[in-house]
């Protein structure tokens, strides 16, 4: 499948329903459905240009590996400022096709997704990547212990 393949359904999210996070499968138990609330969460924020929002989703040891960096894995402080400077020159991000996996023991989740982001100014020029979030069970609930994106060939 080609980025122009995937790129109308993208501009339909924008456009339409502002669904920021489309799951291969949606619901399942507790620990799945919230996963997926987070996941949503952390997306709207990204969209509404909030990095606080996001971060709060984030546990205090997550390392972060953003597309849009040159700096590769990071800690929290130093994301949280890239973040800051970065998110306002993205237009929108869609996290398409998320898989999401659980582990038997309920402590770890993985969910992966290909994300488009459009930069401001520009809707020719797009980035798509395949971004996995790791999350970690905590007593505070689910957390987002890496986020790691990586640029797709094309």
């Amino acid at each position: 499948m080609s980025d122009a393949d995937l790129l109308p359904a993208t501009f339909s999210l924008r456009s339409r329903c502002k669904d920021y996070v489309r799951f291969t499968e949606k619901g399942g138990d507790d620990d799945e459905v919230e996963v997926q609330r987070i996941i949503a969460d952390y997306f709207k924020a990204y969209n509404d240009h909030a990095p606080a929002r996001m971060l709060a989703h984030c546990s205090s040891d997550a390392r972060f590996n953003f597309l849009i960096s040159r700096e590769g894995v990071m800690a929290l402080p130093r994301a949280a400022e890239s973040l800051a400077r970065g998110i306002r020159v993205i237009l929108g991000a869609y996290f398409d096709n998320v898989r999401l996996e659980i582990d038997p023991e309920r402590t770890r989740a993985s969910a992966s997704g290909t994300y488009f982001m459009f930069r401001s100014g520009d809707w020719k020029t797009r980035i798509a990547a395949e971004l996995t979030l790791h999350f970690r069970r905590g007593d505070d609930g689910w957390k987002i212990v890496l986020h790691d994106a990586e640029a797709l060939a094309g």
